[in-house]
């Protein structure tokens, strides 16, 4: 666990099926946020992984996503700075069913509420304003992941998000949104989730297209294997 660091969500969290009170939310960084703030590559994890995608001078333990970030690799932390957080309902660190439930003072265990991954991404808008970060360079995702990040993206460009609570930040990521994710059905997420995600092939063209009508180098980019999570 070193070199994690925790956000404290105050408050009730509410969730789309439950709330939690006061979650926490883990999470590693690497590289620096630039002066305009807009150099944030936020990485949502798959269903097992900690907040630890790479090593750091803090942590020079190799991380699960050690070839992708660092100086030189695709996520450049010379030039970016890159956000991991550990979503909820994981075993490290973020709030989670082993977790003490502050309203009884006893673990959630099967009490925890179900999980989506739309709780998830909500959970990282909180970080983001804590953070002070407007706009997001990238969102990446990797295996459930890349269902968080689809489901972040889809709320950001909707015309009529759902009015509370608060989610990503608006406008869209200024660059491409690269989402690495799996074949699924019904897939169970840490602790009591569930999710209906009957599966589509989405390539970036035809995403593309879907959202503007036409194909341009400004629109975000999907690279992946998309799920459609409702």
């Amino acid at each position: 666990m070193r070199a994690v660091k925790f956000l404290e969500i105050q408050g009730r969290f509410a969730m789309q099926r439950g709330h939690l009170e006061s979650p926490t939310i883990a999470l590693k960084t690497w590289g620096e946020l630039n002066t305009s703030a807009d150099n944030a590559v936020l990485i949502f994890t798959g269903l097992s992984p900690s907040a630890h995608a790479a090593s750091s001078p803090k942590d020079p333990s190799a991380g699960w996503w050690e070839d992708m970030i660092g100086h030189g690799k695709p996520l450049d932390t010379d030039r970016y700075f890159i956000i991991c957080i550990n979503s909820l309902g994981s075993c490290f660190g973020s709030t989670g069913p082993a977790s003490d439930n502050p309203e009884t003072q006893k673990p959630y265990r099967l009490e925890f509420p179900v999980l989506t991954v739309e709780d998830i991404a909500i959970s990282a808008s909180h970080l983001l304003d804590h953070l002070g970060i407007d706009q997001l360079h990238t969102v990446v995702g990797a295996s459930m992941g890349g269902m968080t990040a689809l489901v972040a993206i889809i709320f950001t460009s909707s015309s009529s998000p759902p009015p509370s609570p608060p989610w990503l930040p608006s406008p869209l990521p200024s660059n491409n949104l690269h989402v690495a994710n799996d074949w699924c059905r019904f897939l169970p997420l840490p602790g009591r989730c569930r999710m209906r995600s009957p599966c589509a092939r989405c390539s970036a063209k035809s995403f593309a297209k879907t959202r503007s009508g036409k194909t341009d180098s400004t629109t975000p980019k999907v690279m992946a294997r998309l799920p459609v999570c409702v």
